[in-house]
């Protein structure tokens, strides 16, 4: 067992090391920073509110995606808490990242969790949306790694949680 975790962690850095350092450039430096604001919180929540009001207020999408949000985010902080997974940018000191970044756990991705749980949720309303949303959510996750804020473990778990969070709130 010991084996396949460490083999899984060298995987993991090189994964990240491709990604942060390998195809490092001026139009993903631009570019990143702006893009993973995409799964962030406030992004989220203000646009699933909105889809929301822009409804009948009764069943909706957007209050799907805010119930699914809420309980995917409260499996990350758990997870969070309990693994205790430094961030990336601390452990490997010569990785690239943004000024003032996130100091909590890493493991697993809040912002990927969130950007798949509203892909998701609005996907399942709106099938045609999931040509668009799904590449753009991975793009998210990408750029939590280029960033140097994710491991791409942290990255697929995060998209796990809020792709069956999504599913498992919309079958309710």
């Amino acid at each position: 067992m010991h084996r396949l975790v460490n083999l899984l962690d060298q995987g993991d850095y090189r994964f990240l090391y491709l990604i942060n350092s390998r195809i490092k450039c001026s139009f993903f430096d631009r570019w990143m920073p702006r893009v993973t604001h995409l799964g962030s919180a406030a992004f989220t929540i203000s646009l699933l509110l909105l889809v929301w009001l822009a409804g009948n207020l009764q069943y909706h999408p957007g209050l799907e995606g805010l119930v699914s949000l809420s309980v995917s985010h409260l499996f990350v902080q758990m997870i969070k808490r309990k693994i205790s997974r430094p961030r990336p940018y601390m452990v490997h000191n010569h990785l690239h990242t943004i000024s003032d970044p996130l100091k909590d756990y890493s493991f697993p991705s809040g912002h990927t969790t969130a950007i798949f749980s509203l892909s998701t949720t609005l996907s399942l309303s709106v099938p045609i949306l999931a040509t668009f949303l799904f590449p753009l959510s991975v793009l998210v996750g990408i750029s939590r790694i280029y960033l140097g804020l994710h491991y791409p473990t942290d990255v697929g778990i995060g998209a796990m949680i809020g792709t069956i969070t999504a599913l498992l709130i919309h079958d309710i």
